[in-house]
């Protein structure tokens, strides 16, 4: 999945070029959103503070769309392991090599 609609100046950058569109405010699940389309044609919606909520897409090559993820969820940095972040190669790791099955 393309996460750049998810980084707010990627968003910015994309609406001042008209690579996005706002489409304007609703309601999804009980809370209000802005509706923001991408050139896929995929729907952004982020609440009132610009987070993230959910991304909607076309079904059956009709107007209908439905929501991309069941949870939607993002996790603030207190609440990922620190191991995580952790991108050095791990020991013994040889390019281009696959782990032998037994």
């Amino acid at each position: 999945i393309d996460d750049s609609m998810l980084n707010l100046a990627t968003l910015r950058a994309d609406l001042a070029a008209k690579r996005a569109v706002y489409l304007g405010k609703t309601s999804f699940e009980g809370q209000d959103v802005y509706r923001i389309q991408d050139s896929d044609g995929h729907v952004l919606l982020l609440d009132m503070q610009y987070r993230p909520v959910n991304m909607l897409e076309r079904t059956n090559g009709g107007g209908a769309e439905q929501p991309m993820y069941e949870v939607f969820r993002l996790l603030p940095a207190s609440h990922v392991s620190q191991e995580m972040w952790n991108m050095s190669v791990p020991p013994g790791f040889k390019m281009g090599t696959l782990p032998q099955r037994p």
